[in-house]
């Protein structure tokens, strides 16, 4: 009996490499990406602080030190849109990285589907093959005994 050979091993083995290798991508994306949200939220948090610090005082604060905390927190929004756009953009290839991901797994999965089908029609050629080989046999075993009668 022979055994089941896909043509296309080689093809649906680099597709799984590229699979994975598209899923690593992703998830270090999504890494930085979380990264990159957390330092987003660390100015915001930052800001606040400065804010709540500035209006406690704001009544016996100096023009002068009034005036460097309005500096501190207009530095800290323009981290703020720095960081949004760099966010923004992460957000951007994370994105295409999971399309690129998505495809790969797709492209795989049709190969998967085909090896099965391939299979199946092996496991149904092999049947037809052994029915085949038990019909020869029995038409066999009956004319010899016909003959030795």
């Amino acid at each position: 009996m022979a055994s089941f050979n896909f043509k296309l091993e080689k093809v649906l083995n680099y597709k799984e490499i590229v699979e994975n290798e598209k899923k690593n991508k992703f998830a270090q994306i999504k890494q930085r990406l979380y990264k990159e949200e957390a330092l987003l939220d660390d100015y915001y948090k930052e800001k606040k602080s400065i804010i709540e610090k500035r209006n406690a005082f704001n009544k016996k604060i100096k023009a002068g030190e009034l005036f460097l905390y309005n500096l501190y927190i207009d530095t800290i929004n323009k981290k703020i849109e720095k960081q949004k756009l760099i966010v923004l953009n992460i957000m951007k290839e994370l994105d295409q990285a999971k399309n690129e991901m998505v495809n790969a797994v797709k492209d795989k999965k049709i190969l998967e589907k085909l090896k099965e089908n391939k299979y199946e029609e092996f496991i149904y050629e092999q049947g037809k093959e052994e029915e085949k080989l038990i019909d020869n046999l029995v038409s066999y075993k009956t004319a010899t005994r016909i003959r030795g009668m």
